[in-house]
């Protein structure tokens, strides 16, 4: 809880508590993008997700068993929107709370509680979001839904998992040197995508992360030699000649480096040589040569 700054008008706030990082750039942004969707849908809609102190605690205290994700219940507002008075049941009223697995929280539970993700996307539609970011943010929701669900893993799962079944863990809580140099191992080859674990990330798939020229390649400004610059010139043409050949986008031709024989600078050059052999030969034919005197020769 953050109060109002003194003499101002702003009211209470609430901080959302930072997450721990995940193993993976796209995990992160899920969690991080679908938290702002969130804080964007209930100002949006101004709903009403507050829960008593005395349930956030017992929700903590849930939090912290293992499996809680898929198995733990969790106090929530059954109402996230004030219903109207001749739709609650006798009895209850519209600050009611009742406990809900995360999957529920999320996804909705009855008629009473539409869930989170479908708030979401009511709210997307709303404001008229593109297809391409609605497509990825449903790739996020995605992975939300299918983890609360138990069919994809927690890291936390996934890593317990992991040094269970290590075959230099002995079944005594010890995680020798070797246990954790691979962990750590199989955790880095996760998040630069050269390892993919199906049952952590499903059908998603990481672009693998490469290093090389990423450090200490200054943009330079100075002028380039004229030769090689007419090779480049005529190197990059070639390649968007090859997208639009293929019906692609010149645009995405340029997501990696141009490698193939047909613009390498190599076989540039090469043509260019041909050309200038070719010319020069064109050039001496029907013209002697002149003398030392400056007199043409025999």
């Amino acid at each position: 809880w953050k109060p109002p700054p003194p003499g101002s008008g702003i009211g209470w706030r609430v901080e959302f508590r930072s997450m721990e990082a995940q193993l993976s750039d796209f995990e992160n942004a899920a969690f991080s993008v679908m938290t702002v969707l969130i804080s964007r849908v209930l100002l949006a809609f101004r709903l009403n997700l507050y829960v008593p102190l005395s349930k956030v605690d017992d929700n903590m205290a849930t939090a912290h068993k293992r499996r809680s994700a898929v198995e733990g219940k969790f106090w929530f507002r059954k109402h996230m929107a004030r219903p109207e008075p001749d739709t609650l049941p006798e009895g209850e009223s519209e600050d009611d709370n009742e406990l809900m697995s995360i999957y529920e929280i999320l996804t909705g539970k009855g008629t009473h509680y539409a869930g989170l993700l479908p708030m979401v996307f009511a709210y997307l539609d709303q404001i008229g979001c593109d297809r391409q970011t609605r497509g990825k943010i449903r790739q996020y929701a995605n992975l939300l839904e299918k983890r609360a669900k138990g069919e994809l893993q927690t890291a936390a799962s996934w890593q317990r998992n992991f040094v269970l079944n290590h075959p230099a863990y002995k079944q005594d809580s010890v995680v020798n040197q070797e246990i954790a140099h691979d962990l750590m191992q199989a955790c880095a080859d996760i998040g630069e995508g050269r390892r993919h674990e199906e049952t952590l990330l499903g059908d998603y798939h990481i672009e693998e992360l490469t290093t090389g020229g990423a450090y200490e390649v200054p943009l330079e400004s100075g002028p380039i030699d004229i030769e090689k610059r007419d090779m480049l010139i005529q190197k990059y043409a070639r390649r968007s000649i090859e997208n639009k050949k293929e019906g692609g986008s010149v645009s995405d031709g340029w997501k990696t480096p141009a490698t193939r024989s047909a613009y390498d600078l190599h076989e540039i050059q090469k043509q260019q040589e041909a050309r200038r052999g070719s010319n020069g030969g064109d050039a001496n034919i029907g013209h002697k040569k002149a003398g030392p005197d400056g007199a043409s020769g025999g």
